[in-house]
């Protein structure tokens, strides 16, 4: 069985904020990479037809290691300036590896 946590979450935000939430998120992420133990993959993509709608793209090797990220300081200081810019709440779903194909597998 696939241990590997896979994180897809959405987020939507306030156009007039765009620039603040891309420092917010680059911040996030290189903190992230450097503190957070077990991370595999972490992308934050946007949307080619809304600039507006981001997609989190995460890899993580357990559920203790998304836990342990979830707990840490820059994931709360994050959580805490996105929802004051956001159109709507984040969507988030965990995912368990159904089929792959591909160099990644």
């Amino acid at each position: 069985m696939d241990a590997l946590v896979r994180v897809v979450a959405h987020d939507y935000i306030q156009e007039e904020h765009l620039d603040k939430w891309k420092d917010l998120v680059e911040e996030f992420v290189d903190l992230s990479e450097k503190n957070d133990y077990g991370c595999i993959l972490f992308q934050v993509l946007q949307d080619e037809r809304d600039p507006s709608h981001f997609c989190y793209v995460e890899i993580w090797e357990s559920q203790e290691a998304v836990s342990a990220h979830i707990a840490k300081p820059h994931f709360q200081h994050f959580k805490k300036e996105r929802e004051k810019i956001w159109k709507q709440p984040t969507e988030s779903h965990h995912y368990t590896m159904y089929c792959s194909c591909g160099s990644q597998n």
